[in-house]
């Protein structure tokens, strides 16, 4: 069984040898037992890690021609609906699935996949399609608590910085107490993407900021490092991940009243504020003081979100379109 992961995102060959989240750990799973190839445009580099081969290329029409070359069974993508190598996986002539990322759920992309993998309920009614399925992990090799580390913030929010994660409520909940940990949007004329309402209004209030991606290895330090994980992002706005991560790491978790989605994904683990900061910092002090042991939170993610969940669900569901 040859499996073609195609990946249509701009990644520095670094970013990719350094890229280990609950995908990443569910496909070196899969790699297990079938052949696994990611295919992913923008860059020039072959090699291995682990389980998995990865090939990138210059330009999206190469990454089609490379994975249609390779001759997989199947093909598995990863992203929103409206990426454009999208629309040309049909094009390998083979069954195809995607992870489905977020964003819009009305496009014509939809018929170019057999079967869609969804990371939380919220999107099983709102994607109209006849093959929809969950399929969602951490890597839980990695995301566990860490010994020897003491809290030195009240509030960690780990996202990227863009305006619909809300960074002002963030921002104005914890101040000082608050560490704000993502990569920052610029655009190819190297100026900031929404500056004013992301980086710039956490160092207005006094959090400290890491405006760079983190090593995944280097996450769990980072949880570490505050007492809780604060999302204050939109529905839209991702996060997903974070809520799990954290958990795992032993860390309570709150999310706002109007994130229809992340409500969802660990209704008896996570603490809901309504989306004004007073309301988030008294939810967030609420749940330090009852946060449940580390331990039994960890154990909820591995037992529930492990990559070892997600590898098996990914598998499941590709097998029957096969």
């Amino acid at each position: 069984m040859k499996l073609a992961f195609i990946w249509h995102s701009e990644f520095r060959t670094q970013e990719l040898l350094n890229w280990q989240d609950g995908l990443w750990a569910a496909l070196q799973e899969l790699g297990k037992d079938w052949e696994v190839r990611i295919f992913v445009p923008y860059g020039d580099a072959q090699v291995r890690v682990g389980a998995v081969d990865i090939e990138q290329y210059p330009r999206p029409s190469q990454v089609l021609e490379a994975a249609k070359d390779w001759g997989p069974d199947a093909v598995l993508a990863w992203g929103g609906l409206d990426r454009p190598l999208h629309a040309a996986v049909r094009q390998l002539g083979k069954p195809t699935a995607l992870c489905f990322a977020g964003g819009i759920t009305k496009h014509p992309n939809l018929d170019c996949f057999d079967l869609i993998f969804v990371e939380t309920d919220y999107h099983i009614d709102r994607i109209k399609h006849p093959n929809i399925r969950k399929a969602f992990g951490v890597n839980t090799d990695i995301f566990r608590p860490t010994q020897w580390q003491q809290p030195h913030f009240m509030a960690i929010m780990p996202a990227a910085f863009a305006r619909y994660k809300r960074y002002d409520l963030f921002a104005q909940a914890f101040g000082t107490e608050g560490l704000a940990i993502g990569q920052v949007q610029t655009q190819r004329d190297g100026s900031v993407w929404e500056g004013n309402e992301c980086h710039e209004v956490c160092l207005k209030y006094g959090v400290a900021v890491i405006p760079r991606i983190t090593p995944y290895y280097m996450m769990p330090f980072m949880y570490g490092l505050a007492q809780a994980t604060v999302l204050t992002s939109l529905t839209y706005g991702g996060g997903d991940r974070a809520v799990l991560e954290s958990l795992a790491c032993g860390k309570p978790v709150v999310v706002c009243a109007d994130n229809e989605k992340l409500k969802l994904i660990a209704p008896e683990w996570a603490t809901v504020a309504a989306p004004e900061y007073l309301a988030i910092r008294v939810a967030t002090e609420q749940a330090i003081a009852e946060a449940r042991p580390k331990a039994a939170m960890h154990n909820w993610v591995a037992e529930n979100y492990s990559h070892l969940n997600y590898a098996a669900q990914l598998k499941e569901g590709i097998e029957g379109i096969l």
